[in-house]
């Protein structure tokens, strides 16, 4: 589906349409610019709230259709639907009359056809369990910390998030060091929203980001080496 764009965009041209000094003005968004962005938000948001659907006020990415009880959450081109199995239905046959869809998979019962107990919603794990929904941290930011501490099979340790006993004595990281330091206490930052048996730890770790010394490393690695144990959260 084409969408005009709204502001002045201008591309470089391929090789062989290209002239010295010239280039290209867009007529429609191109997938990747901040226009297609906002335009798929605009497409999305009048389709559904066409269908009945009033906009979030925290939110304009969460849909709620008042009188069939249907909540929605969007996050770029998925689409998260809670409701009956029929509601449900009735949403995705409105929504591919319109645009080309791919069903993942429905949660529910099991003693329902056709619903699964398990599925991965933006990377996460959820499953349908017997007390409720449980989900389940994106696992692979944690596998890639793992590897680059070369940490896989270490014992975790009781006091994670201690701070440093001989500050004179630290050096500071080198450039790319620092850089590794950052760029995994940052990976585990984002992992924290969903591990809260982390948020310590990766608080502390994150007040050194600035400039990283060696007893930081050692204290990033004492803080993350049991990571890789999942850990469930109920969800519902």
């Amino acid at each position: 589906r084409q969408m005009c764009i709204r502001d002045s965009v201008y591309i470089e041209l391929p090789p062989g349409d290209c002239t010295e000094g010239m280039c290209g003005k867009l007529n429609y968004s191109l997938y990747g610019t901040r226009d297609a962005a906002h335009n798929w938000e605009k497409e999305y948001t009048n389709t559904l709230t066409a269908m009945g659907f009033t906009v979030g006020l925290s939110t304009t990415c969460v849909f709620r259709h008042a009188a069939r009880n249907i909540d929605i959450v969007v996050h770029g081109d998925d689409f998260i639907i809670l409701g009956t199995g029929w509601d449900i239905q009735w949403v995705r046959n409105l929504l591919a009359a319109k645009y080309e869809l791919k069903m993942r998979g429905v949660m529910g019962s099991l003693l329902n056809p056709g619903c699964t107990k398990e599925i991965v919603v933006l990377n996460r794990i959820v499953r349908w369990g017997g007390d409720g929904i449980e989900y389940e941290a994106d696992p692979r930011h944690a596998e890639i910390i793992i590897s680059e501490l070369g940490s896989k099979g270490s014992k975790a340790v009781a006091t994670p998030g201690v701070k440093c006993s001989n500050p004179d004595t630290a050096e500071p990281l080198n450039g790319r060091e620092a850089s590794q330091y950052r760029s995994l206490v940052a990976r585990a930052n984002y992992l924290a929203q969903d591990r809260m048996d982390i948020q310590y730890s990766v608080k502390e770790l994150t007040r050194r980001m600035s400039c990283p010394d060696s007893e930081d490393w050692v204290a990033l690695k004492l803080s993350l080496i049991h990571i890789s144990e999942p850990t469930r959260q109920e969800a519902i």
